[in-house]
């Protein structure tokens, strides 16, 4: 058990306020010492009324942030993603995600232009933004997001940290806000960020070992505890159909499956549960 861990799971918090941002009424707690985390309590609705985001149940979403977490642990990437936990001591006894608050740059702070998303130059200029941060992290956060089915990764759920290391400045993201995730694949699925950023193609490079080396049995091990193992079981497949097909992004696929005989294979045999008929009713040919 970490520090963080240890101090969020044991001790309540001295102060919470509202978050700033976001749709999901989140919190800010402050802790002895100053540590600071970002909480999300099981809701039955968001603040907009709504029950669900993209599909996810607010309820859930604690969970799912601890999920994807867990995700990154295993693939390796724990350094994208701030050490999330669950908690009954931050509000009222209820299960709450903790999530280490680390302070980063929004994208649109680096550039304004972002905050227009109806400029017909914004994936242009988000390009030129992310060109600061090293790609291999881009790299690593798209094979995170494809096995956790990321449904919200946008602009504003990418944060950038800066430090200077022999009066050089060195950059790398924190990706926040991942409740939206580890749901069925290409249901309700959206992503406005990656199909800008690597348009139709990638070279995954050095993140290919972590995805080609996960098993289904280390992924449930990690997982179950936060996620249905059917949708488990989604998450593994999404990483072997990725790997099947390394050179060209399932965008239209994630969007809206099959899209025609040039475009990516029929998705159903990866996705689909396989029915077993009865020995008794195979057609034996004479």
């Amino acid at each position: 058990m970490s520090i963080f861990s240890d101090l969020v799971k044991k001790e309540r918090p001295l102060h919470l306020e509202n978050a700033s941002g976001g749709k999901s009424g989140a919190l800010i707690a402050t802790y002895e010492g100053g540590v600071k985390a970002l909480i999300k309590t099981p809701k039955e609705r968001l603040p907009s009324g709504h029950r669900r985001q993209r599909g996810i149940a607010s309820e859930l979403h604690p969970a799912r942030e601890a999920a994807f977490y867990q995700a990154a642990k295993l693939l390796g990437f724990a350094d994208l993603v701030p050490e999330t936990v669950l908690t009954k001591k931050a509000v009222n006894g209820c299960v709450s995600s903790a999530q280490l608050f680390i302070p980063a740059h929004h994208l649109h702070e680096m550039q304004p232009k972002l905050n227009d998303v109806d400029d017909p130059e914004w994936g242009t200029t988000l390009m030129e933004v992310c060109v600061s941060v090293p790609r291999k992290f881009w790299r690593s956060l798209l094979a995170l997001d494809v096995l956790g089915g990321s449904r919200d990764r946008h602009a504003n759920n990418v944060g950038v940290v800066m430090r200077s290391e022999n009066d050089r400045p060195i950059y790398r993201i924190v990706a926040w806000d991942n409740a939206v995730s580890f749901g069925e694949t290409f249901d309700r699925y959206h992503n406005v960020f990656h199909k800008y950023l690597f348009r139709r193609s990638v070279d995954l490079a050095d993140t290919w070992p972590a995805l080609e080396s996960l098993t289904r049995g280390d992924l449930h091990d990690a997982l179950d505890e936060y996620v249905e193992p059917a949708l488990v079981e989604h998450a593994f497949k999404r990483v072997r159909f990725f790997l099947d097909f390394p050179y060209r992004l399932p965008f239209k696929v994630c969007s809206k499956g099959h899209d025609g005989v040039h475009d990516f294979p029929d998705y159903r045999p990866y996705f689909e549960p396989v029915v077993e008929r009865p020995l008794h009713l195979l057609r034996i040919p004479a």
